[in-house]
């Protein structure tokens, strides 16, 4: 086994080099009893039927569309009437595609000075009520977050 004889590199054995006896035939599958060639697969059958054409009559003509085209017009129709439920999942399917999206200008969020200013007193407020409290509990000996106050009877 040096090397030199094609014969014996055909007989070596180890890792991803079975020994021939035990490998398949030539045009013999790996899983014989698997899916047979030409046979449709769930999805392929879902697709096929969701994309099969009907004719739909809309007032007085009659136009041809998919099956999956008219489900999205009746739930459109619906969600127009007023049905929240038919709305929401036409919603929830155009989140899913990306269809329906703010435009960037619109996704942004506008906070005024007054309102940045208002919000900054009043963290400041709340900051200074709770070091207080640390502070009374601090004189008291008492742990934070304890009630300090002391009632008598």
């Amino acid at each position: 086994m040096n090397g030199s004889d094609d014969s014996d590199n055909d007989k070596m054995v180890g890792y991803g080099r079975p020994p021939a006896a035990t490998q398949f035939q030539k045009g013999q599958s790996g899983n014989p009893k698997g899916r047979p060639k030409g046979r449709k697969s769930v999805g392929k059958i879902l697709r096929d039927a969701l994309h099969r054409t009907i004719e739909v009559r809309e007032a007085d003509r009659v136009r041809t569309m998919s099956k999956i085209q008219a489900v999205i017009e009746v739930n459109l129709n619906k969600a127009l009437k007023g049905d929240h439920r038919s709305f929401a999942k036409l919603m929830d399917v155009a989140d899913k595609l990306g269809i329906v999206e703010l435009p960037p200008d619109e996704q942004k969020i506008f906070i005024s000075k007054d309102e940045i200013d208002a919000a900054r007193e009043k963290l400041a407020r709340l900051l200074e009520i709770k070091m207080e409290g640390i502070e009374a509990a601090i004189a008291n000996n008492a742990p934070p977050g304890c009630n300090t106050k002391t009632e008598k009877p």
